[in-house]
């Protein structure tokens, strides 16, 4: 009889132990019965013989939810969590999937509780990258959407800024268009850092103030290079000319017309290393639709102000015509009137047995 209960422990010992999940059991005074060698290492436990010691002096730090959760189920529950973060004790977060379940002797009571766990972070974080790429080109096709119907530089200026506030994080952001004649760079638009209309226009005068040029600065290499650049540490590199204070992160990418760069789009943020190649791949298609819909509104304004002009022209043609007509009448009014006069004159002489004075 003997014999063959330690022939089940051993066998439980070595299923539990060759787990490919993260198994312990307890008795009820937690003290580990069996583990798994899965458990040990997700875990980062540096002394693997753990066997009839102390959960809570294997792991001295456990938070006290934990704890709470080892007395509900030594009562009779059985809890779980899909997705819980756990924090190690160099302050790291690990996400873990869980359940604490009570175990039973044979006579029915409980000899303590078993914990079935596995450490998920890479899942959680493959997860929210899904979720942020999916809400980033969600924004992006809403963006595009948008500024297609932006029929004037106003509105899409309003809206560049509006969106991409929700897809890049940035703490500024400055959307700067080159004037071919002098090569001085002014913002298009700016980011107003939730601060309002009355200071976006005032900071608008200040970035213009501080004369943003074409081979100055981190925009103005962008500019003059036509290429995108990504840098982790302003501080370090010496083509920054810094208009905010704390920077770090910066990223700058031209915006192109057929080759020809007509500006650049800047974000920056206080966080170091904060852009990484995707950020770039992401604004610099974005860059692509805004140089588009930049020529297309360009060209709508061109055009409506062309219609306009060809419309006033119009109207004046109208008009003159209108007074000429008028001047026309008047003359040709006068001219019948003069015909008419002269005949009663030409008709009195003749009664008079004069002479016609007057050729009709």
């Amino acid at each position: 009889m003997i014999s063959e209960l330690s022939k089940g422990h051993n066998l439980l010992k070595y299923i539990i132990e060759h787990s490919n999940g993260g198994v312990a059991v307890h008795d009820k005074d937690l003290n580990y019965i069996y583990v798994s060698r899965h458990y040990l290492e997700q875990y980062k436990v540096q002394d693997k013989n753990v066997i009839g010691k102390h959960h809570y002096d294997v792991f001295p730090d456990l938070p006290q939810k934990w704890r709470d959760v080892h007395k509900r189920a030594l009562k009779g529950e059985i809890l779980s969590n899909d997705c819980d973060p756990y924090q190690r004790a160099d302050g790291s977060i690990e996400w873990t999937r869980w359940e604490c379940r009570p175990w039973y002797e044979t006579d029915g009571t409980i000899g303590g509780i078993v914990v079935y766990t596995e450490i998920i972070t890479k899942q959680k974080n493959e997860k929210d990258e899904l979720e942020k790429r999916l809400k980033e080109l969600s924004a992006i096709y809403a963006l595009s959407q948008n500024i297609q119907r932006s029929i004037t530089l106003d509105i899409l200026s309003n809206e560049l800024a509006r969106s991409l506030e929700s897809i890049l994080n940035y703490d500024y952001f400055a959307f700067l268009l080159i004037d071919e004649n002098t090569g001085k760079m002014y913002p298009f638009t700016l980011s107003d850092q939730g601060k309002g209309h009355e200071f976006l226009k005032k900071d608008m005068d200040y970035v213009a103030s501080c004369q943003p040029a074409v081979g100055k600065g981190i925009t103005g290499w962008v500019a003059i290079n036509g290429k995108s650049l990504k840098i982790d540490d302003v501080t370090k590199d010496e083509r920054y000319f810094g208009l905010r204070n704390g920077i770090k992160s910066e990223l700058c990418v031209p915006l192109k017309i057929d080759d020809k760069v007509i500006g650049v789009i800047n974000v920056e943020t206080t966080k170091p290393a904060a852009y990484n190649e995707y950020d770039i791949n992401l604004l610099e298609t974005l860059s692509a639709s805004i140089a588009i819909s930049i020529r297309n509104t360009e060209l709508f304004e061109s055009n409506q102000k062309e219609i306009t002009l060809r419309k006033k022209t119009e109207e004046e043609l109208r008009l003159k015509i209108k007074e000429l007509e008028d001047f026309f009448k008047l003359t040709v009014g006068r001219e019948l009137k003069m015909i008419e006069l002269k005949t009663e004159i030409n008709e009195l002489l003749k009664q008079l047995g004069k002479k016609e004075k007057y050729e009709v």
